[in-house]
């Protein structure tokens, strides 16, 4: 439910870089016509980054394409698999997505989105504009693929180019746990924990994960195996 704006403050940085793709997630309907279109219209070789639901798609690039991808960055991620638990409570979401709409999803998520109190109350209006902004046939198809996503992990541990891990100390979303399996699972990765910060690191630390991502951005990249 998020879109370009979440990123506002990297994409500055990064375009100084390089030149930047933003997939459009509003445009998410079916999940494999939506992938297809997504990798016909990207370079010949590119570096991904994603945020949440966005690095289990990342993810799932790594795992289609591996040769195409130089470097990839998880923000507040997980390779976990979809499980029955998850697929229950996205139905929850959907049905709540169409009793009370955008809003009534963000109001009983965004309490477990901010470590700082006052950025969730400077960034609330923000998360409330990008649901809004997201279709409701958009949003079911994300709930979707959280519930039925395959595990990240083989794809992330046959990966030797750059993998930059990042997450918050406080993030009530994705665990460090979850973090520690992706660092396990490919010990060429670098993991970079922010200590005062929860689920959305890029809006409660902007600055931060700008840098990190510019040094990601630096990194030598080698030929995936097989190319």
């Amino acid at each position: 439910m998020c879109d370009e704006r979440v990123f506002s403050r990297q994409i500055q940085i990064l375009r100084t870089m390089s030149s930047v793709h933003i997939a459009d997630m509003a445009s998410l309907k079916c999940r494999e016509q939506w992938l297809d279109a997504l990798i016909d219209s990207l370079p010949e070789r590119f570096s991904v980054a994603g945020f949440s639901l966005g690095g289990m798609f990342a993810l799932e690039l790594l795992r289609r394409i591996p040769e195409r991808i130089e470097r990839i960055a998880l923000i507040a991620s997980n390779a976990q698999p979809g499980t029955p638990a998850i697929h229950r409570r996205n139905r929850r979401f959907a049905r709540l997505w169409r009793d009370g709409g955008a809003g009534a999803v963000i109001d009983a998520l965004e309490p477990r989105y901010f470590h700082r109190q006052r950025v969730r109350q400077k960034q609330g209006a923000l998360l409330h504009a990008m649901a809004a902004h997201t279709p409701s046939k958009s949003a079911t198809a994300q709930f979707k693929w959280a519930a039925e996503r395959p595990a990240g992990y083989g794809a992330l541990s046959g990966f030797n180019g750059p993998a930059l891990i990042v997450s918050g100390a406080r993030d009530a979303v994705c665990s460090r746990g979850q973090q520690r399996l992706m660092v396990a699972t490919n010990r060429q990765s670098h993991w970079i924990e922010f200590s005062r910060c929860g689920h959305f690191l890029m809006l409660e630390e902007p600055a931060k994960l700008g840098r990190a991502l510019a040094r990601w951005m630096r990194e030598p990249v080698v030929c995936q195996q097989g190319v």
